[in-house]
């Protein structure tokens, strides 16, 4: 017999920020235009290189537009690199790397949608903070992601470039819809509590134990 108990979300990312705290995040990231984001480490399956020609492709459209990775050193990756030059997106992804646990915060609100077709997952941290914070989400179909995201998001093949731009086109030209996901999100990673989980272990252990 299998229980599956989930990860429980972070609650500091469910706090309120103050404009200030947003405001000084925008202001030393430069973030002066609407922009995805994707937390993620530079590892093969985080999918990245799909994720560089869906923006190139919206780029084609939305020409104010930014994409925004925070995690891993890309300059350790030069195929992720030449991605970036043979799209034309160089100059329009920001590459910050890892950062403190507060400004991570504030750039996933400052986000205008949260990316992340990862090709596999454990358990799916990242789209959680992000729902978390009250971003909609975009995110893979496959492995523990859909258990976290629901219908609380929008879940896509991550094997096809042209289904994640068109889920990440839908949600840039309709506010309505996206600020609706926005919040529903929030509504559902509230659901994934760390005391819930841990009491639901000791349950498990008090009906293993009970002769």
């Amino acid at each position: 017999k299998i229980e599956v108990i989930p990860h429980g979300c972070d609650p500091y990312f469910l706090e309120t920020v103050d404009d200030r705290e947003l405001s000084n995040v925008a202001k030393k990231y430069s973030l002066d235009r609407p922009f995805l984001l994707n937390v993620t480490n530079i590892k093969p399956h985080k999918n990245l290189k799909r994720l560089l020609e869906s923006f190139g492709q919206l780029r084609r459209d939305y020409d104010d537009l930014d994409l925004v990775i925070a995690g891993g050193d890309f300059s350790q990756h030069p195929e992720l690199l030449a991605a970036c030059k043979s799209y034309g997106i160089e100059k329009r992804v920001k590459r910050l790397g890892f950062l403190p646990k507060k400004e991570l915060r504030a750039l996933y609100r400052l986000a205008r949608i949260f990316v992340f077709p990862s090709l596999y997952e454990g358990a799916g941290l990242p789209p959680l903070e992000a729902m978390a914070c009250g971003t909609p989400v975009v995110a893979s179909d496959n492995s523990a992601i859909p258990e976290i995201v629901g219908r609380n998001g929008l879940l896509v093949n991550p094997y096809r470039v042209d289904a994640i731009t068109e889920a990440i086109r839908s949600l840039l030209e309709n506010s309505s819809f996206r600020d609706a996901l926005g919040a529903q999100g929030k509504i559902r990673a509230q659901e994934f509590d760390w005391d819930k989980s841990a009491r639901r272990v000791l349950d498990i252990y008090r009906e293993v134990l009970t002769p």
